[in-house]
């Protein structure tokens, strides 16, 4: 299955018994997204919340990848099972679905897609929705197993600066990245990690949906990166980092980590910045 599917390939596939859809959709952002279509899923739908179920909750930074015991039982609670091909997406086009999408992956389950363009592409497309979701369904028998070589502390990041060990991309927009914009938190300072790439995640959409391949592949390919280290995606708290790197993982062969506290951590703490 490809990482990232039209509404016409996702929905002749939901069709399908063992394929199950998950809005993960989430209230409030801080980059001054607004749904066009509230309170609106695609029909059979199940709600994947990322913030109370599949984050720590327990952390003081928002959006933290939650144990192993944690995202099983509440997958299983969702009524996912092993077998089941997944399809997310969310409100804003594409905003938390590739964090879904990411955490999935990284919780070893292979197939898993995002919805391009989300709930408006779908009721552009004229196919069905419902103003609830669905609900109804028993327990699954989802248990994966947490890959933690895709997540990455600032404690890795602050001890390689400067030994190119990996190259960290920001999906931050321009201003925030150079320090020219303040930052929306409170307590932030401005600027970004030393040595890091700037790849606003916007740059790669269009109208809510991902650009094309070889238009991605273009603004990627400009970036220049080095090909032989792993990849670092952060952003303000580790929901747009995804953005980026489910944009670029059809297009790079370098092992890619999300860096889970990204600049809410690193902007608070002391660590050295540009």
């Amino acid at each position: 299955m490809k990482n990232i599917l039209s509404v016409k390939e996702a929905y002749q596939l939901s069709k399908n018994d063992n394929v199950i859809i998950l809005d993960a959709s989430q209230d409030g952002n801080k980059v001054g997204m607004t749904p066009n279509n509230p309170g609106k899923y695609i029909d059979g739908a199940r709600v994947f919340d990322i913030k109370n179920d599949f984050s720590d909750t327990t952390s003081s930074l928002p959006n933290m990848f939650c144990n192993e015991e944690q995202f099983n039982h509440n997958a299983q609670k969702l009524g996912i099972k092993k077998n089941h091909k997944i399809l997310i997406y969310d409100n804003l086009g594409i905003f938390t679905a590739p964090r879904a999408w990411w955490m999935f992956k990284t919780m070893g389950h292979k197939d898993v897609a995002v919805i391009n363009g989300g709930i408006d592409e779908w009721i552009k497309e004229g196919l069905p929705t419902s103003s609830t979701p669905f609900t109804d369904f028993e327990k699954g028998d989802f248990k994966g197993i947490k890959q933690y070589q895709n997540i990455i502390s600032s404690s890795k990041i602050e001890e390689s600066l400067g030994q190119n060990q990996y190259q960290v991309i920001d999906a931050r927009g321009k201003g925030r990245f150079d320090g020219t914009v303040k930052e929306p938190r409170e307590g932030m300072r401005s600027g970004h990690i030393p040595g890091a790439y700037n790849l606003p995640f916007k740059d790669l959409l269009e109208n809510g949906n991902y650009k094309s391949l070889e238009t991605r592949k273009e603004i990627i390919n400009n970036l220049e990166l080095p090909e032989n280290i792993p990849l670092v995606f952060s952003c303000g708290s580790g929901i747009t980092a995804c953005v980026d790197l489910l944009g670029a993982a059809d297009i790079l062969n370098n092992e890619m980590k999300v860096y889970d506290g990204s600049w809410t951590e690193w902007g608070a703490s002391d660590y050295p910045l540009e």
